[in-house]
């Protein structure tokens, strides 16, 4: 396959994934133009994506970070340390923290935007060990 060939395909097959499942084969007929090879390549292509359903849509690195921060989260629990502050992009609730504000006796303070929409406006979110008392310093 030449590298021309593989940007073809690669192209076509991006502008599928954009439309509804559907759609996908009106615009494969019109996108190829007659040349069939072209049309069964993207068509496999698309069938491999619906059938990988959720399927490493979130690296394997950024599950596995998880798991051992949330080991991490439940060591320092029982050993009475503070909680790690929270990384940005991580969800609290409906909002998605974007950094940390500042810190006290009991907790700290994110800067954070309310879902996923481009152009929200930042909003405070708190994250405490009240229970505890235990503030970011690990102070009671």
């Amino acid at each position: 396959m030449t590298p021309e060939r593989f940007q073809e395909i690669d192209r076509v097959l991006c502008l599928a994934l954009e439309r509804e499942p559907s759609e996908r084969a009106i615009f494969l007929e019109q996108a190829c133009r007659g040349d069939e090879e072209l049309r069964e390549e993207v068509r496999s292509l698309l069938d491999s994506h619906e059938g990988a359903g959720d399927f490493l849509v979130e690296p394997p690195s950024d599950a596995a970070a998880e798991l051992l921060a949330h080991e991490s989260q439940e060591t320092k629990r029982e050993k009475g340390l503070p909680p790690a502050p929270l990384p940005n992009g991580a969800a609290v609730g409906r909002y998605v923290v974007t950094g940390v504000l500042g810190g006290g006796g009991m907790g700290l303070v994110y800067a954070g935007v309310r879902g996923l929409r481009s152009g929200a406006e930042p909003q405070a979110c708190h994250q405490a060990d009240a229970s505890r008392g235990i503030g970011p310093d690990g102070s009671a």
